[in-house]
């Protein structure tokens, strides 16, 4: 289970409107009510082609066909991982972090060698099913 429950990421986005968070990056005008269009942070542009949706949270650069929410946003733009995003969004927010699941790394840990295990299993079979030639 991740740290980051839904109803937590939920408060988080409430609390991070997308709005003010790319606006810190990105000069926005508004077109209309909750519409909001801007020039890309990803590409050069002299035509407005990122579009933020207010009400529903989420941004689209049609310039360079990237789209999320608020904490898919700052990953893009301060290329950091989806924990640090989450992280420094709250912070940001005055919103306290959840509490890390001390079982957590245990369950990553044991996740990721059965993985292990699978990829060597599909590589067996794959050398199982060629010929003593090699060819399939």
């Amino acid at each position: 289970m991740s740290r980051f429950t839904p109803d937590f990421l939920e408060e988080l986005r409430r609390r991070a409107p997308i709005v003010d968070v790319v606006g810190r990056k990105v000069a926005l005008k508004q077109r209309g009510r909750g519409d909001w269009w801007g020039l890309s942070p990803f590409v050069a542009e002299k035509t407005p082609s990122f579009h933020v949706l207010e009400e529903q949270g989420f941004y689209k650069c049609f310039s360079s066909q990237k789209s999320g929410d608020v904490v898919g946003f700052v990953m893009e733009t301060e290329g950091l991982s989806f924990p640090e995003a989450v992280e420094s969004l709250a912070r940001e927010a005055g919103l306290p972090l959840p509490a890390a699941d001390p079982q957590a790394a245990e369950k990553a840990q044991r996740r990721a060698g059965a993985h292990e295990a699978l990829a060597r299993a599909q590589l067996w079979f794959a050398d199982q099913l060629k010929g003593p030639d090699g060819a399939e």
